[in-house]
């Protein structure tokens, strides 16, 4: 695509406008600070009160990736639920890979007696410490799923 040189200003400008950096000034604060791009153009800062304490319904293929990369710092995980046991061991053992670690190889071994255990999602929201799900089953039951999360009162993560 050309862009005339007035359109590369314009670019410039609303880039500038939204981020409050030169691209220069932006790509340099993102290196010092290790590439975390997003919290950086976000506006994100550390977190000032607790964790939010998190069940993670569905611990599948996707759901033990998700478990592999929450945030420590802002999601404690609280508890977990899969219609299928050996998912639920998955979600403590993890795959051996480095997509899908597992809560005991991130946490520690701990993390067994910490977090909570259900068979199924409606099991999981009737929990009263839970305050969030992050739902990672077959998009299939999504809906179902995300409706009874916010009849329940929790927030919602819908992978």
């Amino acid at each position: 695509m050309q862009l005339t040189p007035e359109q590369e200003q314009i670019g410039r400008d609303n880039f500038h406008e939204a981020v409050g950096l030169t691209r220069r000034d932006f790509m340099t604060a993102a290196a010092a600070a290790g590439g975390g791009l997003g919290a950086l153009y976000f506006g994100y800062e550390a977190l000032a009160g607790s964790p939010v304490k998190v069940g993670f319904i569905g611990t599948g293929d996707e759901g033990n990736i998700l478990l592999s990369e929450h945030p420590p710092e802002y999601m404690d995980v609280v508890a977990i639920a899969d219609i299928r046991p050996a998912n639920r061991e998955r979600a403590f053992t993890g795959d051996g890979n480095e997509h899908r670690v597992g809560l005991v190889n991130k946490l520690g071994s701990g993390v067994r007696k910490s977090v909570r255990v259900y068979e199924n999602h409606k099991q999981l929201l009737e929990d009263p410490e839970v305050e969030a799900v992050v739902i990672a089953t077959p998009l299939v039951s999504h809906h179902r799923i995300v409706m009874d999360a916010l009849d329940a009162g929790k927030h919602v993560l819908c992978e």
